[in-house]
């Protein structure tokens, strides 16, 4: 892939406010300002049931993404691949360098985002965060929050759409929980523009009510199928396809089987799975046990990695089966963050997986670790 003296092209094919006129956006604003005090009433209550949370948190989260930027050396175990040309795991205590697209989920707090897009966009490029739907929706459904999601990319955006899902339950319904879309350039082949797509995407998290989940996995390939083929125009090449997020269910516990054989897992790869119930011997859980947050080695990166390393440190920290199930031997914890991808059928260009991450460098801010992808785009020979 090469790239033109004028690369990357100037950004601004996104407007930085999803409304046409500015009276319509000063509206909405007017609208938030009255849901404001719902929102922090919420926020007050729910803030006395969790443990105490690390003060101004936005800003060092920003920080550690920062800080994967640029080249840095970290401590890392490698987990070597189970055969020739399969990916390989690795645990870590920073975020890998090399950051070209980030994706969180629960960034419900938009004093705290705004703190974070303040830090993230000068360096990473343009950020999508701060979208849902509030207010009155049909269900009916009283949303307080947006979707909590935020995606950031180096590459210039050319396109992006958020769909918002129809159905929610319990305290679930007060989020708009769904799927956000984006077009991103990512360079030049043989004068042809190269795009990627990333899918950023939290599912609905009360483990019992998986067929709900399942709507919203077939919903988003729909949704997914439907913007790729909306977004795309003669002469582009595509690189990759990835969907990411919070998916609230993992591979391993007999209570989420419908969701572990959906039709999504034929439509894009997990690098960390060999089956239904089946992972890669070097895949780690990456939900943290809620009582153990705030113990001095979970809130360290290094030593919480180094706990990690050891089958002990695994039981104490990752969170185990819902309902407290069978534990599977070697223990190694739920995972219900995904990176998934594809490559365009038939296309030029193909995306094999060099190393996935599992990163402790948010230990103390967040109750995941940190999931990360490294592809490689190649012409096949």
């Amino acid at each position: 892939m090469q790239s033109p003296p004028d690369w990357p092209p100037a950004s601004g094919a996104l407007r930085p406010s999803p409304f046409p006129h500015p009276g319509l956006h000063a509206l909405h604003r007017l609208a938030r300002a009255l849901l404001f005090p719902a929102y922090w009433a919420l926020d007050q209550l729910l803030g006395r049931c969790a443990p105490a949370a690390r003060p101004r948190r936005a800003e060092a989260v920003g920080a550690a993404l920062l800080a994967g930027l640029r080249p840095s050396r970290y401590g890392a175990t490698g987990c070597s691949p189970p055969g020739p040309g399969a990916p390989c795991g690795v645990l870590t205590a920073e975020v890998p360098a090399g950051l070209e697209f980030v994706c969180l989920q629960e960034v419900f707090d938009l004093r705290a985002a705004h703190r974070l897009v303040s830090r993230l966009a000068p360096s990473l490029g343009p950020v999508l965060y701060d979208v849902g739907s509030y207010g009155l929706q049909p269900g009916p459904y009283l949303k307080l929050l947006g979707s909590g999601l935020l995606l950031a990319s180096r590459y210039p955006l050319l396109r992006a759409t958020f769909r918002s899902f129809p159905d929610a339950r319990r305290e679930d319904a007060l989020a708009s929980k769904g799927l956000l879309s984006a077009q991103a350039q990512v360079g030049i082949l043989d004068g042809r523009r190269v795009v990627g797509f990333l899918h950023c995407t939290h599912l609905h998290a009360p483990s019992e009510d998986g067929p709900l989940r399942c709507k919203q996995l077939t919903l988003l390939l729909d949704w997914i199928e439907q913007f790729e083929a909306e977004s795309r125009q003669s002469g582009e090449t595509v690189a990759f396809s990835v969907l990411l997020g919070d998916l609230n269910f993992d591979n391993c516990s007999l209570d989420h089987a419908e969701e572990q054989e959906h039709q999504l897992f034929s439509h894009f790869r997990d690098p960390c799975r060999l089956g239904a119930r089946r992972d890669q011997p070097w895949a780690l859980g990456t939900i943290l046990t809620t009582s153990t947050l705030r113990h001095s080695e979970a809130c360290s990166p290094e030593m919480l990695r180094r706990a990690l390393e050891q089958e002990t440190g695994r039981h104490r920290y990752l969170a185990g089966p819902p309902g407290g199930g069978h534990r599977a031997e070697p223990w190694r914890g739920r995972r219900l963050d995904y990176i998934l991808y594809r490559g365009a059928a038939g296309g030029p260009l193909g995306p094999e997986v060099e190393q996935v991450t599992f990163s402790t460098a948010l230990a103390g801010l967040t109750d995941h670790l940190a999931v990360g992808l490294r592809l490689r785009v190649s012409v096949p020979s």
